[in-house]
């Protein structure tokens, strides 16, 4: 296929080692992050790719890869695991567990201030994430 520009959001069929990208679903910092599919498992991952701006950078890709060593360390339940870390095309990339739904902080950009018993049972979650 052709060279898959994360920011692109017409990248729908690309590949990028054995994972076929389905949409884009979130961008952060250092990337993008594509529904794709595990081809080998069969099975749907969150697939964030790291830019091409910070693959030209030694450091990023230097940071990008402790975030997956790290992140591969990690297992609970409320922390989306990481399956596989690999780069293709010249891109990086790491597949992390697909969790459906919204995350926190789309939520309260669609409700606004959230109930403080609520705010407790997520500060909960995260705390015992974190620990």
């Amino acid at each position: 296929g052709q060279r898959i520009e994360p920011q692109a959001d017409q990248v729908t069929g690309e590949t990028l080692g054995h994972f076929v990208i389905k949409h884009r679903i979130g961008a952060g910092g250092m990337g993008t992050v594509f529904l794709a599919d595990d081809e080998k498992l069969q099975r749907q991952v969150a697939l964030k790719v790291l830019s091409p701006e910070q693959t030209a950078d030694p450091a990023s890709v230097q940071r990008f890869q402790n975030e997956a060593r790290s992140a591969a360390r990690l297992d609970h339940d409320h922390v989306a695991r990481v399956f596989f870390y690999g780069e293709d095309q010249g891109l990086h990339y790491i597949a992390y567990e697909y969790v459906q739904g919204s995350n926190l902080r789309d939520l309260i950009r669609a409700r606004g201030r959230l109930d403080p018993a609520e705010v407790v049972a997520y500060a909960v979650q995260l705390a015992s994430a974190l620990c």
